[in-house]
């Protein structure tokens, strides 16, 4: 799974991305990126040229502001795999889809509650020390005092784009190689058929 979170390139907060390994035990943080310069559209091109790398993991890209073009530069370019969300249009009153992960109150500390639990059940191990830091001064009380501490943002860019990783892992599916595994019964040369 693969997550990211914009950002406008201005030397602000970073555009920042994750990707999780699913296929082993505990899952893994596999690859980290931030750049507070670069601009949300060429992040697109970034985001599909790192999907390239690991298989084009399912995306959960960050839609709020500068998301859109995001996204925009993902669809141009053809990303295979991105997490698209339900909306009611306003205009049909129809269920459609939409590209892009839309950030609120609730889905903001919803998906970072299951990261937080999926980390310390032991579900997820993270070997980035700027991830780790953001985790560390990630409190209500902190999150007010960072920029006074060393190695603190006011952004947490890496630990939302690992969080929106973690949140692929609903709807990320194995590569038929993997799937084809978990039914191979140890001993015999045919796979288990269920």
């Amino acid at each position: 799974g693969m997550g990211a979170d914009t950002a406008e390139g201005i030397g602000g907060d970073s555009n920042a991305s994750a990707i999780i390994d699913f296929t082993q035990k505990p899952n893994l943080v596999v690859a980290t990126f931030e750049d507070n310069q670069m601009s949300p559209d060429v992040f697109g091109y970034e985001l599909k040229r790192e999907g390239s790398f690991y298989s084009y993991p399912f995306l959960v890209p960050e839609i709020n502001n500068t998301g859109y073009a995001t996204i925009s530069a993902l669809i141009d370019c053809e990303y295979p795999n991105m997490y698209r969300r339900e909306v009611i249009n306003k205009t049909t009153n129809k269920t459609q889809k939409e590209y892009g992960w839309k950030a609120t109150v609730g889905t903001k500390y919803e998906v970072l509650g299951e990261f937080k639990t999926a980390f310390e059940d032991g579900d997820l191990q993270i070997l980035d020390k700027g991830l780790l830091e953001e985790m560390k001064f990630l409190t209500k009380n902190e999150a007010r005092v960072t920029s006074r501490q060393k190695g603190a943002t006011r952004h947490y860019d890496k630990l939302r784009a690992c969080s929106l990783a973690w949140h692929a892992n609903k709807f990320a599916e194995l590569p038929e190689v993997e799937k084809k595994k978990l039914y191979e019964v140890p001993g015999q040369d045919q796979p288990y058929k269920p």
